[in-house]
């Protein structure tokens, strides 16, 4: 088990520690103890999370509940940890950033702009020429194109794979395992947020509006595949690679029959 360098102020900071200690991975520990590099202003940094980054987080998806209608203030243990695993899981949530030398990273204030000086100009109509064929074309289609291959990579592999799938098997719930979570997006992401009583959040891919988003700690998995499978069919991709579950809900219905016909089997025999 590695040590997690996470300083605490509080007892609630130590229990979600505690937490941590025990159950993060070792990818999750190393994102914790050292950070993650990331970019910003075309300048590298690292990006370090701690446990009073974490309670603002926790306490702005706290009222994302009470915006959905909640009626009282009591979270499960089990969200909460979720939260956590969550915070320090995912590089899109900035914690402190740093220069790579230990320093915090102080972004640059714009100077001040100094309005130019106008001269006053004499306009002289221009005579406008007529319009042709190659006024109408797109000159600019290449560039066009390009930017819109820049965007399309910008998109993680992962979720290109996550819609992918989804639209082939739009009667199933798919999930899918990231590091310490599993997560559902778009119309998935609603569907298991009410079964589950899940925080609906979302995440920037680059498109026009966030992707919504919703998941779970792999230590709550057997919990909720067994509600989810009773509502749809589950299926779940593992390593950004191939599907390793795949469970009907009629599956679980037949087994239940089998189970009863047993039982009434034995009943007529001792009958």
């Amino acid at each position: 088990m590695i040590e997690l360098n996470l300083e605490t102020k509080n007892k609630e900071q130590e229990i979600i520690k505690d937490y941590l200690q025990k159950n993060a991975s070792e990818n999750l520990a190393n994102k914790i103890n050292l950070g993650v590099k990331t970019t910003k202003n075309k300048k590298e940094l690292v990006n370090k999370k701690n446990l009073t980054g974490f309670f603002q987080y926790a306490n702005n998806e706290a009222k994302k509940l009470a915006e959905k209608g909640a009626s009282y203030a009591c979270i499960e243990d089990s969200t909460v940890f979720g939260w956590a695993i969550h915070y320090f899981e995912e590089d899109s949530i900035i914690g402190t950033l740093y220069n790579l030398d230990g320093s915090i990273y102080e972004e640059e204030k714009p100077k001040p702009k100094v309005a130019p000086k106008i001269e006053p100009k004499v306009e002289v109509k221009k005579q406008t020429p007529q319009q042709t064929l190659f006024d109408f074309m797109d000159l600019d289609k290449p560039k066009i194109n390009e930017e819109l291959k820049q965007a399309e990579e910008k998109i993680p592999d992962y979720y290109k794979l996550y819609a992918k799938t989804q639209d082939e098997n739009s009667d199933k719930i798919t999930l899918i395992k990231l590091g310490d979570f599993y997560e559902a997006y778009d119309n998935n992401a609603e569907k298991i947020s009410s079964i589950l009583n899940l925080v609906l959040t979302s995440k920037d891919f680059g498109f026009v509006e966030p992707v919504k988003l919703a998941g779970f700690p792999i230590h709550l998995k057997d919990k909720y595949f067994e509600t989810l499978q009773k509502q749809s069919t589950l299926l779940v991709l593992e390593d950004n690679n191939e599907t390793i579950y795949e469970k009907r809900k009629t599956e679980l219905e037949n087994t239940k029959i089998d189970i009863l016909q047993k039982l009434l089997d034995n009943n007529l025999k001792i009958l």
